[in-house]
């Protein structure tokens, strides 16, 4: 079951498009988000946040589910693909280890975590394969600031932190090194790409091209010795910070210049050329907003700074408003509430007071608070409907997630059939599903 929400960096990162799409009457909108909206009333145990820090924002590394939207690349194709940003490569179906695809799609071998093509003094191109395995190695991606965090492949109790089978903390100790140098030393620092495992079979998604560090982080910073106790034993291993460059699309023809030991051939994406010639990160941007989004940030940001709460009663009084305004009015959650038996359309969520009613067709006015129009859903399912993050088919009720989800838990709803009401009447119009799909699909295209 997806985890209740603890979701307010999320929620504070798309506010400007709720705030634009789901309002309601003209004056519930004032001062409609007071600092620190957003945080949800559950306490989260997952959501796009990872919850066991709470509501860090920080996303585990977790198995996909079968991409839904565009096609996945077939294992026949991996040779000559290009690596496209959220696009899944489907493994074999030998039942061997041939049927690995990163071996196929990059030749950097078919076992480990840590997988680099060229000798482990001068690797070419390095693949890190995250798993979601292993608890005391949370691999993770924060995507406020793009930074990934990988643990080193030292496993073993008592043994040396740079004595292991692949050599990867001999790499990653060199590699770190180089970034802190010259230009040159830059050079030869080999490509870092990241993948996770999906959902079926050897199936992987390619999370993003990496870069060594981070624009905020000192060589004391980015590459850690950390320790932990097994058995009496001391296991040393390192902590690395990568930084996820802008580069969504990797093309074959690039990848064949590295293995020929042309990196920065005309090939080259912007974003790596810029951080070997200026140590510059470019860092890619998970939730793009677009020039309405930021024009809508900025005026809610505005009025917080503008009209602050003039005591703890007022604060306390605008945030019990905040929370109506979003749970949506009166009488149209009530009657969504009753339609759907108190659950979230979605999730099966039900506790109320994080449930929202939510406009399929965006409010107008008296006439469009009507039950074939709205769906009960629990508060950052809401938000992500909003974003255009995911839509039901018209069909078949099956949801249909965006590709910047894929790789957090919002997969567990990939595929899922939005629960309708039991009375036909009540459920969502067909005309106004396939507006939600249509307005779904044309963001996804432009992402």
């Amino acid at each position: 079951m997806l985890a209740e929400p603890n979701c307010g960096a999320l929620n504070r990162r798309l506010l400007s498009v709720r705030k634009r799409v789901r309002s309601g009457p003209r004056g519930a909108q004032a001062g409609r988000y007071p600092q620190g909206a957003g945080r949800c009333a559950a306490r989260c145990h997952g959501c796009l946040l990872d919850g066991r820090r709470g509501c860090g924002p920080v996303i585990s590394i977790v198995c996909v589910p079968d991409i839904n939207i565009g096609d996945a690349v077939p294992f026949e194709q991996l040779q000559s693909a290009d690596l496209v940003l959220g696009c899944v490569y489907r493994g074999g179906t030998a039942g061997s280890v041939a049927d690995d695809p990163l071996n196929r799609l990059i030749p950097v071998g078919n076992a480990g975590g840590f997988r680099y093509k060229g000798s482990s003094e001068a690797p070419l191109l390095i693949a890190l394969y995250a798993t979601g395995a292993e608890d005391d190695w949370p691999d993770s991606l924060d995507p406020l600031t793009s930074t990934f965090t990988y643990y080193g492949d030292n496993r073993k109790p008592g043994r040396n932190l740079l004595d292991t089978p692949r050599h990867g903390n001999e790499i990653l100790r060199r590699t770190f090194e180089r970034a802190h140098g010259d230009p040159r030393a830059r050079a030869q620092v080999a490509p870092h790409l990241l993948f996770a495992k999906a959902g079926q079979g050897r199936d992987v998604v390619f999370r993003g091209l990496l870069a060594p560090g981070a624009q905020t982080l000192t060589a004391s910073e980015d590459l850690v010795v950390i320790a932990h106790d097994r058995q009496g034993l001391e296991l040393r291993n390192y902590r690395a910070k990568f930084t996820v460059l802008d580069a969504r699309h990797v093309t074959r023809a690039w990848l064949n210049d590295v293995l020929a030991g042309e990196p920065l051939s005309g090939n080259c994406p912007d974003a790596w050329r810029e951080w070997v010639t200026r140590r510059a990160y470019q860092s890619l941007a998970w939730f793009p907003q677009d020039a309405e989004e930021r024009a809508a940030r900025a005026e809610f940001d505005a009025q917080s700074r503008n009209d602050p709460p003039i005591s703890d009663e007022d604060a306390r009084r605008r945030l019990q408003r905040e929370i109506f305004a979003r749970q949506g009015q009166s009488d149209f959650r009530e009657s969504l509430i009753r339609a759907y038996r108190g659950q979230c359309a979605v999730t099966g969520c039900t506790v109320l007071p994080v449930l929202e009613a939510a406009h399929l067709r965006p409010y107008r006015g008296a006439h469009t608070n009507l039950v074939t129009n709205g769906l009960l859903l629990r508060a950052d399912i809401h938000t992500l409907l909003d974003c255009k993050l995911w839509a039901p088919e018209p069909g078949t009720r099956a949801i249909a997630i965006s590709r910047l989800l894929i790789g957090t838990p919002y997969n567990e709803i990939s595929g899922r059939k939005i629960v309708e009401p039991a009375t036909p009447a009540q459920r969502p119009a067909d005309s106004v599903l396939e507006r939600v799909w249509r307005e779904f699909r044309q963001a996804e295209k432009k992402r």
